[in-house]
């Protein structure tokens, strides 16, 4: 159970609370208001970044072209200089075949197949090639001749 007086201060002190929130109300609005427009700067601080960023990059390749263009363009430039020296000797010089090789490739020997002595009777009087298939010169030791 309240006592009267408690009663009454308990009044007073609602009184009181109610007072005080509404005193709090138009700041609540107002922060609230401020915390609205501040998301919406910053979302269009944002977009502005992201458009500038965009515009940057276009920038950029718009000289990377540029700069490809002008190193194609040297490279011909200088192919053409390369190739200038070249045409004015080919107008004067006469056409010739194909070049004429230096010396003719040894002739291949046929693959030889080798046999036992004592598989052909033993007489292995027979020289073998002097020459290999990849066209070396083979020297045999005294002791296998």
């Amino acid at each position: 159970m309240w006592s009267p007086r408690k009663f009454r201060e308990a009044g007073k002190r609602q009184v009181q609370r109610e007072e005080a929130e509404e005193q709090q109300k138009p700041k609540k609005a107002e922060i609230k208001e401020l915390k609205a427009s501040n998301v919406l700067l910053n979302k269009k601080l944002a977009e502005e970044r992201r458009v500038e960023r965009e515009r940057l990059k276009k920038e950029r390749e718009k000289e990377k072209e540029r700069k490809a263009e002008e190193h194609a363009q040297k490279k011909q430039q200088k192919e053409k200089e390369k190739e200038a020296p070249n045409l004015q000797k080919n107008a004067k010089q006469p056409q010739k075949g194909k070049r004429a090789t230096s010396n003719k490739p040894a002739p291949k020997n046929k693959h030889v197949k080798k046999c036992s002595s004592s598989a052909s009777g033993g007489n292995n009087e027979e020289s073998p090639p002097k020459i290999t298939s990849r066209g070396r010169n083979i020297t045999i030791p005294k002791k296998f001749r």
